[in-house]
């Protein structure tokens, strides 16, 4: 492509380069790097449709998250989620989306178009055809951000500044999205789907949707991958920012054949180039990257086995000041700022913690009404609602050892936020 393009984190995110070395409106040192805002609000909105692979009309949402600020142009990150362009759900993301909108960015999860398994076991074109499908949605989902921007506003976002990301499916439509262009060299048989669905941008969007650009800004890649390395370039320098398993089964990190677990039955998608070689094609080209390479580590288990954490923290750490730097290229990061969520993690306890089977949670004088529990990678594996107790003893029973974020929020209104580590 001609246009090189983070999560989560203690997992997940890092960041990208920009087209500018100005600052983005409200660079301060503390915004778009610390936790400031607790008061995030989700709106969910259509933003496109089209056909699914049965034939029948599919309307296409997102859940935007907005922090409570007054910064008029915001950078933007949309998600995409993961699950072997089969199964999974906007939703998925919804803690990737928390995690950033805390630190002043407006960030979106979609939906996009999946293969429908009653259809039989997909072959290449199939997966090809389903592939090209999630990257037109995610076209039309950062050309919608653009059209608010030009239009009614509500989102309050730098249209030059919209990142993509994802995780494994979610990563590879991200990365098609930001890497694929009119100038790369195209293959006659991936074209022909192309051409099929649309064209490049495809038909997600209505007429004045589509006539807004959906280049990204940069690109979040969680264990994902490119159809062709050859499709980067250093024509507009964004860059790539990765975290990936060195033996991944399921998306090569090297090149190798994508593979998916359908109900136990593995299935061969297509060849594609992991973030190994994404990344030494960044450095070829001069493109600003990072990578961390997990050695001894699959798909799914980076994100939270124990014997991972290291590298999940230097994605963490490192890839935020990153992100930062490419945001705020002219303003130095700050000290933190006293912390509202200090004080509200002291009104919070969980015992015990580290925790085998079960934890207790203790708001003290308040009320628990709402719990929910995501992995390190987002996604949610407990919620309870409508508790109304001071306590609860949260099951861990089924779930794997490894870091997760306990989000509660009590009869008021207010959440508290808390690191659980399963052993």
């Amino acid at each position: 492509m001609k246009t090189p393009s983070i999560f989560l984190l203690l997992f997940l995110f890092l960041p990208l380069v920009a087209f500018t070395q100005t600052d983005a409106e409200g660079c301060d040192g503390a915004n778009y790097f610390y936790d400031l805002y607790e008061d995030i609000e989700k709106i969910t909105v259509q933003y496109g449709s089209n056909t699914g692979v049965t034939g029948l009309q599919e309307e296409l949402f997102m859940d935007v998250y907005l922090p409570n600020n007054a910064i008029e142009k915001r950078p933007a990150i949309v998600w995409a989620f993961g699950g072997a362009f089969v199964f999974g759900s906007r939703e998925d993301m919804e803690e990737a989306c928390l995690q950033f909108a805390r630190k002043g960015f407006v960030t979106a999860t979609i939906d996009y178009r999946l293969y429908n398994p009653l259809l039989g076991l997909p072959d290449s074109t199939a997966v090809l055809d389903i592939m090209i499908k999630a990257m037109h949605d995610m076209r039309a989902a950062v050309r919608h951000l653009r059209l608010d921007a030009d239009t009614d506003n509500l989102y309050r976002i730098d249209p030059e500044r919209i990142l993509v990301g994802g995780a494994s499916a979610g990563a590879i439509t991200a990365l098609q999205t930001a890497f694929l262009d009119s100038e790369d060299d195209v293959p006659p048989y991936i074209q022909a789907v192309i051409d099929t669905n649309g064209g490049l941008e495809g038909t997600s969007g209505d007429a004045q949707n589509l006539s807004y650009s959906s280049s990204a800004f940069g690109v979040v890649n969680l264990s994902g991958a490119l159809l062709r390395k050859e499709w980067m370039s250093n024509a507009e320098q964004i860059p790539v920012v990765s975290m990936h398993g060195m033996e991944d089964v399921v998306v090569p990190f090297n090149h190798g054949i994508a593979t998916a677990d359908l109900n136990g039955l593995i299935v061969e998608f297509v060849g594609m180039d992991g973030s190994g070689l994404i990344h030494q094609e960044a450095d070829n080209l001069g493109l600003n990257n990072y990578l961390v390479a997990v050695p001894g580590g699959g798909h799914d288990d980076i994100y939270f086995e124990p014997a991972y954490e290291s590298f999940r923290l230097d994605y963490a750490v490192n890839g935020q000041i990153f992100v930062y730097e490419q945001i705020c290229p002219q303003t130095e990061i700050g000290p933190e700022p006293s912390s509202t969520q200090e004080l509200l993690s002291t009104k919070m306890e969980l015992v015990p913690n580290p925790a085998g089977e079960y934890t207790l949670i203790d708001l003290k004088d308040q009320r628990i009404e709402e719990i929910r529990l995501f992995s390190m990678a987002g996604a949610l594996v407990r919620t309870h609602s409508k508790l109304n107790q001071s306590n609860y003893d949260l099951s861990l029973r089924g779930l794997p050892p490894g870091l997760y974020t306990l989000w509660v929020q009590d009869g008021t209104g207010t959440t508290y936020r808390e690191q659980l580590l399963k052993y």
